[in-house]
């Protein structure tokens, strides 16, 4: 589908693209998964649902390319397995980097064999909380500002989360 902007929008505001009045239509919104602030004495708000949850450390702003985003993945201990991640901006398909610590090498995929053994322990987390899930570092990439879909797998459990990232002044829409 052509989409339409400016003067042409303006002349024929019927086109594909083109709003009432003849302005450019509004881009589609970002769909992006609720937050949820299941353990606040330990992690910041989360995005997912049982038993994978991403703690995204952009807090919804971009600044650089090769800026690292530490995040947290946080598991549910439930679901035993390896965690493979992928991403992309919905916008263009532009696949999101992960990255394994602050050594490693930027990849496509974000693979932890084994989490719990990878797994850190942030400030606040009880006993009972660490029986109940683990929490796994990594860094995050993005290549801009846009709508990012996250699909992460957790043993044969998948989950889609979607964040919006955008510029310092116009961050996450949650």
């Amino acid at each position: 589908m052509l989409w339409w902007s400016g003067p042409a929008c303006a002349l024929l505001a019927l086109l594909p693209g083109c709003g009432a009045g003849g302005e450019p239509a509004a881009a589609a919104a970002c769909p992006t998964t609720p937050l949820e602030d299941r353990l606040p004495s330990v992690v910041a708000a989360m995005a997912g649902r049982e038993p994978i949850w991403l703690v995204d450390g952009s807090f919804g702003r971009w600044s650089t390319g090769d800026r690292l985003v530490k995040s947290v993945w946080v598991l549910s201990r439930r679901a035993p397995g390896r965690l493979v991640v992928t991403g992309r901006r919905l916008e263009d398909r532009v696949p999101m980097l992960f990255q394994n610590g602050t050594a490693g090498a930027a990849t496509e995929r974000l693979v932890i064999d084994d989490p719990a053994a990878a797994g850190v322990v942030p400030g606040g987390a009880t006993p009972e909380i660490l029986e109940r899930y683990t929490f796994v570092m990594s860094y995050l990439i993005y290549a801009g500002p846009g709508c990012w879909e996250i699909d992460a797998r957790l043993g044969d459990q998948e989950r889609r989360i979607v964040v919006e990232v955008g510029t310092a002044t116009r961050g996450r829409s949650h």
